[in-house]
Parts: structure tokens; C-alpha cells; sequence
């Protein structure tokens, strides 16, 4: 679904703020590590070192992975398994991507004290900040993860992913830890959960 507003109208004009990060919230998103280029020479203790984080948080709140495909599913979920961190709260979502930095390529999700449309998402154009080429998995796991929260969807118009991190003055963003979503993806999952 798509927000379909007037050009003037921004999220913060319609009431919309990004909520604090110690807010309430149902769900973190995490994209399990698959492209090594990210480690380089480093790659084979990190999914253990994002089982250790799943493991904390999965005590207490659902965690949303997002994994390549079937095997990469079943891989995360052995890492998970033997780091006794696969519990019921979390959940996969097979989506392809080319790096898997959800802080980088997934939307920020906004929310209003308003019962209509009280949280929608912003999904901005992702390019791999015109630098690397391996980029169009990740915007695609974004529309994917909007289509699937079933959230309306701003898409403003960027010149580049850069500018997303000096976005207009209504949509500061604050700075995101890999491994560790920001209150933005929190607040998807949490209006994700108060959904009838």
C-alpha cells in the first residue's frame, strides 16, 4: 500500500515521529550475515556472534530474520540451535539480499498517537551509496519487508542513499548499530503486534 498525500505533506507535518529507542516495542530485525566481503578474514565467528545477540533479546522480544533461502535458514537455524538462542519468538523471512545491513537498506518506520494509519514506513531509495554495485537484493528485501508489515509507505525522493542521514529537517535519523535495530524497525514490529 502506498501513501498516496499531497507533495507538502511530509510524515512529521501529518504527526508522525520516530519513537525513542527505549520505547515499547514487539520486534528487532536482523539480516543474518551471509556476504563475507563484509568481514574480510573475519567471516566465521560472526553468526555466532549474532547468535549471542539473538540470544539475549530473543528472551524478550520477537526477532525477525531476515535469511537467503532455505539452506541459509537452516544454517542460521543450527548456529541458533547450538547457541541455545532458536526459541518460538523467532521468526524468518527469505529474502534475498546482497549484503544484508538492515540498518542501511531497510525503511524507518514512524508512528503517531492516531488509531488510523498509526505507524507507516519511509522507505528511501537504496544504491548502495553509488558506490558499491551489489545493492538492488537490498532495496527489493526493503519493499519486500513493507509489503509483508502491510504499513502504508512514504518514498521520498532522494538524490542518494547519503542523503538519508541528512534527511529534512521533519525525519532526523539517529545513528543505527549493526546487529541492533533502531526504535524505527521496532516500532513496525510493535505496531505489527497490536494489529487486530
Amino acid at each position: 500500500m502506498v501513501a498516496k498525500k499531497k507533495s507538502n505533506e511530509t510524515p512529521a507535518a501529518l504527526g508522525y515521529r520516530m519513537p525513542a529507542e527505549w520505547e515499547p516495542h514487539a520486534s528487532t530485525w536482523l539480516g543474518w550475515p551471509h556476504n563475507r566481503t563484509d568481514w574480510p578474514g573475519k567471516f566465521q565467528p560472526i553468526p555466532w556472534v549474532y547468535a549471542e545477540i539473538v540470544r539475549h533479546l530473543a528472551r524478550v522480544e520477537r526477532i525477525d530474520i531476515i535469511v537467503e533461502d532455505a539452506a541459509a535458514e537452516a544454517k542460521a537455524r543450527e548456529v541458533l540451535d547450538r547457541a541455545d538462542a532458536l526459541r518460538d519468538t523467532v521468526r524468518f523471512h527469505r529474502w534475498r539480499t546482497n549484503r544484508g545491513w538492515t540498518r542501511d537498506f531497510a525503511p524507518i518506520f514512524v508512528k503517531r498517537n492516531d488509531k488510523r494509519d498509526r505507524v507507516t514506513a519511509v522507505n528511501f531509495q537504496f544504491n548502495g551509496w553509488a558506490k558499491y554495485p551489489d545493492w538492488p537484493l537490498d532495496q527489493r528485501a526493503s519493499e519486500q519487508m513493507v509489503r509483508w508489515l502491510k504499513f502504508p509507505v512514504w518514498r521520498p525522493v532522494t538524490a542518494h542513499a547519503p542523503s538519508r542521514r541528512r534527511s529534512p529537517k521533519p525525519m532526523p535519523r539517529p545513528a543505527a548499530h549493526h546487529g541492533r535495530m533502531s526504535a524505527q524497525r521496532n516500532a513496525a514490529a510493535q505496531s505489527r503486534a497490536d494489529a487486530p
